[in-house]
């Protein structure tokens, strides 16, 4: 994630969530003053990362866009370019992405973004849930679905670290949270949230506590049950150590504890989730951090309206359930955390731009159709991250997307 300005911390006002009303996103198309707070960028994260410059950086101004009314979605009839006029340059015919779609910016080498090497020197566990494992006395044991509806939503805004404060990644839980129990059926009771400023000491998203979540969520899984994933945090990236990226480069979530017990890196978040769930079922995940593109290590990778891999296609990490993953960004770009959008408090700009899109447009809409509308907001609000939609098999995108 990267802090993209506004306000500081998470707003202590910024309560009786949820309201007693659905909220509009946005509210409406122009409810705020303007201009309101320029976007700002540069951000020096931890210290404890390499190559990151160790002053602080300067902020700079930058034009704010002008509001217009909010689009009608879904639009009239299907954009016939995936994704439509969005002035994205082309990639060369030669790169591993194929040619078409958006030019990414300057490869891992060359960025000044940090990795977490120091964080995983041994390859990371096999997955899988163990048969001794119980869940912490406070998740949920008994569950209200037939077939089952399990959510685990993560949002860190690194409370304790002043260098790796964000502001958004806590509203992102709770604005996800309000979007399952009113929206997509699934019930308060099968839902584990964890924030940082939590006072139940397993619901706060320690490394272990992620790693409990997600057993917890896969535990008991079934054709027929849907399980939906949600991380909102820092996302960084580290030396792949068993030869399945392309670029060289693992990608990572840090927890709340990253410094002391490490990240999470790609090829064990798959273990423990996608790789473990039966035919039949299905997860949707969302990951609002930065270098998240491939963050599930799912093996289709989609720019556009046809599948497209980052490289060769890595069949042994195709996933018996139906999973599909929505990311923040390209593996070598950053995600933001802002205020242009919400305004009052910060968001996650992938998690905002979901919400508006379920609220939208679901059910009854494609794939195809949910990437391209995902990736026209974000480029229309001139945030310079490409949303990218990962599955687990080559599925039809002109088929409806299932939450």
């Amino acid at each position: 994630m990267y802090p993209y300005g506004g306000q500081s911390g998470y707003p202590p006002s910024y309560s009786g969530y949820p309201p007693s009303s659905p909220p509009q996103y946005p509210p409406n198309p122009n409810p705020y003053p303007s201009p309101y707070p320029p976007a700002q960028s540069g951000y020096a994260p931890p210290p404890s990362y390499s190559g990151y410059p160790s002053s602080s950086p300067s902020y700079s101004q930058a034009p704010y866009p002008s509001q217009s009314a909010y689009p009608s979605y879904p639009p009239s009839s299907p954009p016939g370019s995936f994704p439509p006029s969005t002035g994205y340059a082309p990639y060369p015919a030669s790169s591993p992405y194929g040619g078409g779609g958006y030019q990414p910016p300057t490869p891992y080498s060359a960025s000044p973004f940090y990795d977490a090497s120091s964080f995983h020197s041994t390859p990371p566990p096999k997955g899988g849930v163990s048969s001794s494992y119980s869940p912490p006395a406070t998740f949920p044991q008994t569950y209200t679905g037939a077939p089952l509806r399990k959510a685990l939503i993560i949002g860190i805004n690194y409370l304790d670290s002043p260098t790796a404060k964000l502001n958004g990644c806590i509203n992102d839980a709770k604005f996800i949270q309000y979007l399952l129990t009113t929206k997509l059926s699934f019930q308060a009771s099968d839902i584990v949230l964890m924030t940082d400023d939590s006072t139940d000491p397993a619901r706060k998203p320690t490394r272990k506590n992620i790693i409990d979540g997600i057993r917890w969520l896969v535990t008991g899984a079934k054709p027929g049950d849907s399980f939906f994933f949600h991380f909102s945090g820092h996302g960084g990236s580290t030396k792949d150590l068993d030869g399945d990226e392309d670029d060289g480069m693992d990608e990572t979530i840090l927890p709340m504890d990253y410094k002391t017990a490490g990240s999470i890196v790609d090829d064990e978040l798959h273990r423990l989730l996608p790789s473990v769930l039966p035919r039949g079922s299905r997860l949707c995940a969302v990951m609002d951090c930065c270098h998240s593109g491939t963050g599930m290590d799912l093996p289709f990778v989609h720019f556009g309206s046809y599948p497209k891999s980052a490289g060769k296609i890595n069949y042994s990490k195709q996933t018996q359930a139906d999973v599909t993953c929505f990311s923040g960004c390209l593996d070598n770009q950053t995600s933001s955390d802002s205020n242009r959008l919400a305004k009052v408090v910060n968001t996650g700009v992938l998690t905002f731009t979901f919400v508006q899109m379920v609220e939208k447009c679901y059910p009854g809409i494609t794939y195809a159709r949910m990437l391209s509308e995902m990736q026209t907001f974000v480029k229309q609000k001139n945030f310079d991250q490409l949303i990218v939609m990962s599955t687990g098999s080559n599925v039809d995108l002109g088929q409806q997307l299932i939450i």
